[in-house]
């Protein structure tokens, strides 16, 4: 029977020394307590300042998204009014490469071609008109401009001729706009 007395009084001691360890770690919690209040306080009110300014964040990147969203859909209306111009605009610079590489030189040389045959007309004139005022005792003055009229049609004539060169280098100048803007079209 010792051994039972002596594991019950061991038992009793160890109980004892349980209450007294729980009873001194209740004192420290209760030592301690305000400190690890006040840390989870704090700990908590950082968590709750971090969740706030995150929030802020994301309402910030929502209205951000939207904003961009809108500036996305803009460009893009944009983008398709600029591509319905630029497939518009196709016909017009067809007429004008047409204009300026053909109709223009043509009406230029068929101008040039009636001022030649203006300007023989003229100088017969001209020759009419001198040979009419020397003859003599005739009350008109001689017939001699600073310029005569063949003279001036061959000039008109003359000027025109630079003109379908420059409407050719228009016509380059149209076709590669047309092609620039036909490699630049959006879908």
């Amino acid at each position: 029977m010792n051994l039972r007395k002596f594991l019950g009084l061991l038992l009793i001691f160890v109980a004892t020394g349980g209450i007294i360890f729980c009873g001194f770690g209740i004192i420290k919690i209760w030592q301690v307590k305000p400190a690890l209040t006040q840390a989870a306080s704090d700990n908590l009110a950082l968590l709750d300042e971090t969740l706030i300014a995150t929030e802020g964040g994301l309402n910030g990147l929502s209205q951000l998204v939207q904003t961009t969203s809108t500036d996305v859909a803009s460009l893009q209306i944009t983008t398709q009014a600029l591509a319905q111009t630029i497939h518009d605009t196709n016909p017009m610079l067809d007429s004008l490469i047409i204009l300026a590489g053909k109709d223009f030189p043509d009406a230029i040389t068929a101008a040039q071609t009636s001022l030649a045959s203006a300007q023989s007309s003229a100088l017969l004139i001209d020759n009419v008109l001198g040979a009419l005022t020397s003859i003599p005792f005739l009350p008109v003055s001689q017939y001699k401009p600073e310029i005569p009229l063949h003279t001036s049609l061959a000039q008109v004539s003359t000027s025109l001729d630079s003109i379908p060169l420059s409407m050719a280098t228009i016509q380059t100048s149209l076709s590669a706009s047309k092609a620039n803007l036909g490699s630049s079209k959006v879908n």
